[in-house]
C-alpha cells in the first residue's frame, strides 16, 4: 500500500504531464508568536479555528490551464485545482476522522460547485480521472 507521500509525489507528476498541472503544497496550521503572542494561523480556510473545523483546504492547491473552446472565446484559463491526498485505499474512520474527513469534502465540494477542480484521491489515476472528467464536461 503506498503512503501519502508517495501518491502525492505520482499525482503531481502525472498532473503535471498529463494536463500541465500546477500544484503546490498547502500546509495549514497555527502557532504562538513568541514575540507578539498572538497565534498565527497559515493555509488556506484557516483564518479561525471554527471556519477550519467546517471546511478544511486541500493539501495541494494551484490550477490547470484550459485552451478556451470557441464557447468560451478562445483563450487560455487557468482553472483552480485543489487535490486532496491520502494514502493508497484510506478509508475515514472514527468520529474525528470522519469530521476532518467531511471538512476536507466540503471545501471540495465548494470549488466544484463554483467551477474549479477538486477532489480527494488515493493514487494518481484518481487524479488524473478527476482532472479527464471535469474537461469532458467541455468536449476539451
Amino acid at each position: 500500500m503506498k503512503s501519502e507521500e508517495t501518491v502525492t509525489k505520482e499525482v503531481k507528476l502525472g498532473l503535471s504531464v498529463s494536463f500541465r498541472c500546477v500544484l503546490s503544497r498547502n500546509n495549514v496550521g497555527a502557532y504562538m508568536d513568541s514575540k507578539s503572542g498572538r497565534q498565527v494561523r497559515y493555509g488556506l480556510m484557516n483564518e479561525t479555528k471554527l471556519r477550519n473545523s467546517k471546511m478544511k483546504s486541500s493539501d495541494e492547491i494551484g490550477w490547470t490551464p484550459v485552451i478556451v473552446t470557441q464557447a468560451m472565446v478562445g483563450h487560455t484559463l487557468s482553472v483552480f485545482t485543489a487535490i486532496e491526498m491520502k494514502k493508497e485505499g484510506y478509508k475515514p474512520s472514527g468520529k474525528a476522522g470522519l469530521a476532518h474527513y467531511n471538512a476536507q469534502k466540503a471545501f471540495c465540494d465548494a470549488v466544484t460547485s463554483h467551477g474549479g477542480i477538486a477532489g480527494i484521491v488515493d493514487s494518481r489515476e484518481k487524479a488524473v480521472d478527476l482532472v479527464q472528467n471535469w474537461l469532458n464536461k467541455f468536449g476539451a
